[in-house]
């Protein structure tokens, strides 16, 4: 069974109520164990993007709704993409992104996925950019990173089948050599620190990036 709230019930345009009805029709078939297509799931939640543009609250407000209620329901890929959806719809509002993007973090780190784990910990690194350099927060967010990048780097092939938007390879190396060269810059450990400064030089001038291995004397 697959979902077709919108093209049914309420032609090309959503509403604040559909999303109601979208909800509803979602945690039901959910409950019963009958089959949601997350393609459809995706493209269906996504199409309620523009319809609360007046009111960002109220989509905020019932989207986490539907998000809890999957995660109590163990549908945590589910929750994944709306908590992705609420990002996304949120960028720019640092409390929010904050913690719609550690709810996030916590379900990849459930699903052991290192691709969601990257991005959630790739959003709170940005929001966390405003915090103090030593920041014991920050620094844990950039080990999360590091590791589910190291784990992608280290499996892509396998990954990449999987998951269609990957990056390439190379992209995420340069995101790891990146990561690598934050933690060396706030890490408290200045042995630690060091060592991924040293790794981060040498991961630049692997991939041909010379201006940002000169960045690291």
């Amino acid at each position: 069974m697959t979902l077709t709230v919108n093209q049914i019930s309420f032609g090309a345009k959503p509403t604040n109520k559909s999303f109601d009805v979208f909800s509803q029709q979602v945690i039901k078939r959910v409950r019963r164990g009958q089959d949601v297509k997350i393609n459809d799931f995706t493209k269906e939640l996504t199409s309620f993007e523009d319809c609360f543009e007046a009111n960002k609250n109220v989509l905020n407000k019932k989207s986490k709704q539907l998000a809890e209620t999957l995660v109590a329901s163990n549908k945590d890929n589910m929750a994944s993409i709306v908590y992705s959806f609420l990002i996304k719809n949120n960028e720019g509002n640092i409390k929010l992104v904050e913690e719609f993007a550690t709810s996030g973090l916590k379900i990849a780190k459930r699903m052991n996925n290192p691709v969601q784990i990257m991005a959630r910990a790739n959003d709170l690194r940005e929001v966390y950019k405003i915090f103090p350099p030593k920041n014991e927060k920050f620094i844990n967010v950039l080990y999360d990173e590091k590791h589910a990048l190291n784990k992608i780097i280290n499996n892509y092939d396998g990954l990449a089948k999987q998951n269609k938007g990957l990056k390439t390879k190379e992209e995420y190396q340069i995101l790891l050599a990146d990561v690598k060269y934050d933690i060396g810059l706030r890490h408290t450990d200045k042995n630690l620190a060091q060592q991924e400064l040293i790794e981060a030089k040498k991961m630049y001038e692997t991939l041909g990036l010379p201006d940002k291995a000169k960045l690291i004397k």
